[in-house]
């Protein structure tokens, strides 16, 4: 539903999705807790007819989107429906994770700064750490967006407000996940509907702002208009890490 041009990026996306199921499984049977993973497709509504087609999408005019999801906003005119894309919670995929590395015997020390990597010959040798010397055979760094801070990458911080509310029961409740870009909305099986997301250059910018909530607010409800009634749980904010072609950097 990104839709990403073909090539390596996309030919790695479809296989992180083919192996995800199989992931979600596994993290579930170590952790013991639920993650809450549906890969329950996704629906990409548009404000425009398209003029060409999706290879990976399946195209739904008005009356055909009425059979997916009602209530949509009046300037929809059709959707896209990626039947293979799904969601997962990623808050309880955090905790999952956590729970299944402890249950496995993987130590993990907190509280601990990295101060630098130690480099010869092009490889790692070792990390400085506010609590010595460390070595290992494998080193990720899993910094995101402050990954700059410890090694020369062009990565820089791009931010994301996001917001809750509560889907109340009956006809109006969100059934399906929906993606029209930027705006993306996703229904949980507990009655959460999660509202994202901006993206901001906005460097080191913290906290969120009322332009970006009403900015976020005003294009769910333009895509979702029942939501404009559903009372606001939560607002939260991040940085994603960004690059300059908004590819991973592997190597």
């Amino acid at each position: 539903a990104e839709a990403i041009p073909p090539g390596p990026m996309l030919d790695l996306c479809l296989k992180s999705r083919g192996l995800y199921p199989e992931w979600i499984d596994k993290l579930q049977h170590l952790s013991g807790l639920d993650i809450d993973y549906q890969d329950c497709g996704i629906l990409a509504p548009v404000f425009t007819l398209p003029s060409v087609h999706d290879h990976w999408g399946i195209w739904l005019d008005r009356n055909a989107l009425q059979l997916y999801q009602t209530n949509l906003g009046a300037e929809v005119v059709g959707a896209w429906w990626y039947p293979e894309d799904g969601q997962v919670d990623n808050r309880q995929l955090m905790k999952a994770l956590q729970m299944a590395a402890h249950n496995l015997g993987v130590q993990i020390q907190e509280g601990i700064t990295v101060n630098s990597i130690q480099q010869q010959h092009r490889e790692v040798t070792s990390i400085s750490t506010s609590q010595g010397e460390w070595q290992a055979q494998s080193y990720i760094l899993a910094t995101g967006s402050w990954a700059h801070q410890l090694l020369p990458l062009p990565v820089h911080p791009v931010k994301g407000q996001m917001a809750a509310v509560r889907m109340p029961p009956g006809e109006t409740r969100l059934q399906r996940l929906l993606f029209a870009s930027p705006t993306y909305l996703v229904p949980r099986k507990n009655g959460r509907l999660i509202i994202g997301a901006t993206a901001e250059s906005a460097a080191w910018g913290e906290g969120n702002t009322p332009s970006g909530i009403q900015a976020l607010l005003e294009r769910a409800i333009r895509l979702y208009p029942p939501l404009a009634d559903w009372a606001i749980e939560d607002i939260w904010w991040g940085f994603r890490p960004g690059t300059a072609d908004e590819m991973p950097i592997l190597g």
